[in-house]
């Protein structure tokens, strides 16, 4: 490893000052060297062009100059980043932040035990003695605190991924090409989805590798990013709730955005929320609540003039103790956007992990026989194992449908090039799903990892095809997608 004392800062530091050369006269060296309380000698010497001849920097030199430029010290060390970070396996990240406590010390510390691979039983014993060594109770940690503390580590930027340009070294291709074969088999008449896979970094007794959704977020921004770069008509997105929509939501920041940073542009956006959840808690990640999240960091992205977001709830109010009828055509504005959609982003349900179709199946008193059994649902529409709408039942003569919106919507979306209907999975229990939500033709691409496109494979190679007239496989036709 290279020394500090060695670490040339020439090219931060001519780039710093061509910086401030747009805004204002350059001042002379020997006034940055002054202002900086470096001699003027030793200031001009960092920048020779001669490498045996120049001059390295002191770490209070470094710090000096950050602070006369007003950027991070870390600016000085781009020709040399292996100095703050950790990497393996060709994936890199950077431990990030202060912590004020113990509590925060572990969930920095359950995130890089899961990062270097490490088992559960490890990483247990790690926070264990950090907690008894602050005076705390040490109660056992299984697979599923690890996974919410790592989780929780990497949402509050206690740990930072450090990605290429091409961010390669967490994508396996040749599965994503794999994925795409598996679905070419299916005699499919759908545009092929462009498919994404990540790594998965978690040891392999994690049931579900928590990393996996975040590195799905990295990913899914670039692919929203250049979809919208591509595509400059595009400016109505619509997202659902959901663990990994949430996850692609609350990562947007300065070091990674679905929003293209384009010179010259005013484009405004307006984010639409896709499913408007029946629950009575916020225990589910809903989507009117990530809507407004979105929205809130897009405005410090791009200026709060260039986004907005229609929201489902209602306003209501109190007279005399008594509550006024609720306003309800909010959800009739929400849903006139469907329309106008250029991005859909979405999961896939599962029975075993999330919940939601259980809780649908048992707050309608709902269960239906095969083959209509939900095994997934999209945005609230619940799939069979077929790849058929499975419906909710009718009230009498009225059909009963959710608020949000439909498959026949995100099946517009998925047979139109100029639009993008994104699924976002990860673990081995939603390869099932993903496949079928595919199968729907209600995605035109995907982001998931190793476990998920693994599944999904042998999912595609176990399904019985239902034989059609002249017993060819029933498929799927254009006509159908509406």
């Amino acid at each position: 490893m290279a020394q500090l004392s060695k670490i040339s800062i020439r090219e931060p530091l001519i780039r710093l000052e061509d910086q401030r050369r747009g805004r204002e006269k350059s001042p002379l060296d020997k006034d940055i060297a002054e202002a900086a309380g470096i001699a003027a000698s030793t200031y001009s010497g960092f920048k020779v062009e001669n490498g045996n001849k120049r001059m390295s920097a002191t770490l209070a030199q470094i710090v000096a100059l950050a602070r006369y430029f007003r950027v991070p010290v870390e600016t000085f060390f781009e020709e040399n980043p292996d100095l703050f970070l950790h990497e393996l396996n060709g994936v890199r990240w950077k431990l990030r932040g202060e912590v004020s406590g113990t509590r925060e010390q572990a969930l920095r510390l359950a995130a890089i035990g899961v990062l270097f691979g490490e088992p559960i039983d490890e990483i247990a014993e790690w926070i264990r003695r950090l907690r008894e060594s602050a005076g705390f109770t040490a109660a056992p940690l299984d697979d599923h605190e690890l996974r919410w503390m790592t989780r929780g580590a990497l949402g509050l930027g206690l740990v930072e991924f450090i990605l290429s340009e091409s961010q390669d070294e967490i994508r396996d291709d040749d599965l994503a090409s794999q994925l795409c074969a598996a679905l070419e088999a299916e005699e499919r008449q759908l545009p092929m989805p462009q498919v994404a896979v990540v790594r998965n970094l978690a040891s392999e007794n994690f049931t579900l590798d928590p990393i996996a959704p975040f590195l799905i977020a990295r990913v899914a921004h670039r692919m929203v990013a250049d979809f919208l770069r591509q595509h400059p008509a595009a400016f109505t997105l619509g997202i659902a709730g959901g663990f990994h929509v949430g996850t692609f939501v609350r990562t947007i920041g300065a070091v990674s955005s679905p929003f293209p940073d384009t010179p010259g542009s005013d484009k405004r956006f307006t984010i639409v929320p896709l499913t408007l959840e029946p629950m009575f808690e916020h225990r589910f990640i809903l989507a009117d609540a990530l809507a407004g999240e979105m929205v809130g960091r897009a405005a410090q992205l791009l200026g709060p003039r260039r986004v907005d977001a229609p929201s489902f709830k209602p306003f209501g109010y109190m007279v005399d103790r008594e509550i006024t009828p609720l306003v309800t055509d909010s959800v009739i504005r929400v849903r006139q956007h469907y329309s106008d959609l250029s991005v859909a982003v979405f999961g896939c349900g599962d029975k075993n992990d999330d919940g939601w179709i259980s809780y649908m199946l048992s707050y309608l008193a709902l269960t239906p026989e095969p083959p209509h059994t939900p095994e997934t649902d999209v945005c609230l529409n619940m799939l069979s194992r077929n790849a058929e709408h499975t419906p909710l039942p009718d009230e009498g003569k009225s059909q009963r449908r959710f608020l949000g919106v439909e498959l026949q919507e995100l099946k517009r979306l998925t047979a139109n090039p100029d639009r993008l209907s994104l699924l976002l999975a990860s673990g081995e229990q939603k390869g099932l799903p993903l496949s079928i939500v595919l199968r729907a033709g209600c995605a035109s691409a995907v982001v998931c990892d190793q476990l998920a496109a693994r599944a999904a494979i042998e999912a595609l190679k176990t399904i019985k095809k239902k034989p059609a007239k002249g017993g060819r496989a029933a498929t799927t036709t254009r006509d159908e997608l509406g």
